[in-house]
């Protein structure tokens, strides 16, 4: 969620904030009401304030984000049937990006194909993989087949819309050599 910059909403609300977390003071909540007067007013506590302030200061927020505990494999091998002979696609897991990361790299992804010499139907089956392996996983391909990614420009632009935890651990997964790939393939295969 990402709402209009106030910044004297923004102080407002630090100063309520500061009220709420001070240990010398007693702690009543914050107070929400509406003019109107149909809906009673209601306590806004600290983890709320924390929030909008942050929001007031044009940061992005993830409202409650997806809590993703299921046991996970650090990287994910697919390969297509279609493309029988091809490498298979390589996907690590980065469980730090948020719904706002996932949009990013999606959006950039999709320039970077569509800026290719090549017919949409070429790629879109790897893109559509590509998509759902990170909405549905939260894994990202490192070895694509339709878009070379080793131009260090290229790597930037899908680097700059990571965390960091998350670059490092997709820099790591890009040292793995095609043969590694493939043993992961044949391990997960069996």
């Amino acid at each position: 969620m990402q709402i209009k910059q106030d910044s004297y909403r923004e102080g407002q609300v630090r100063t309520m904030l500061s009220h709420e977390t001070d240990p010398n003071e007693v702690h009543y909540a914050a107070r929400l009401s509406h003019w109107w007067g149909d809906a009673k007013p209601i306590n806004i506590e600290a983890d709320a304030l924390a929030l909008l302030a942050d929001a007031f200061a044009g940061k992005y927020i993830e409202v409650n984000p997806p809590k993703d505990d299921r046991p996970r494999m650090p990287y994910r091998v697919w390969e297509y049937e279609l493309y029988e002979g091809k490498k298979p696609l390589f996907f690590v897991y980065l469980p730090d990006l948020t719904n706002l990361d996932i949009v990013k790299l999606l959006g950039e992804f999709d320039l970077l194909y569509g800026d290719t010499a090549q017919e949409t139907t070429e790629w879109a089956l790897e893109y559509q993989v590509l998509t759902r392996m990170l909405v549905h996983e939260k894994s990202l391909l490192v070895n694509p087949s339709f878009l070379d990614i080793s131009e260090e420009e290229v790597l930037q632009k899908i680097l700059g819309c990571m965390p960091d935890a998350a670059k490092t651990t997709y820099q790591e997964a890009r040292q793995l050599s095609d043969e590694e790939i493939q043993k992961l393939f044949t391990k997960e295969e069996a």
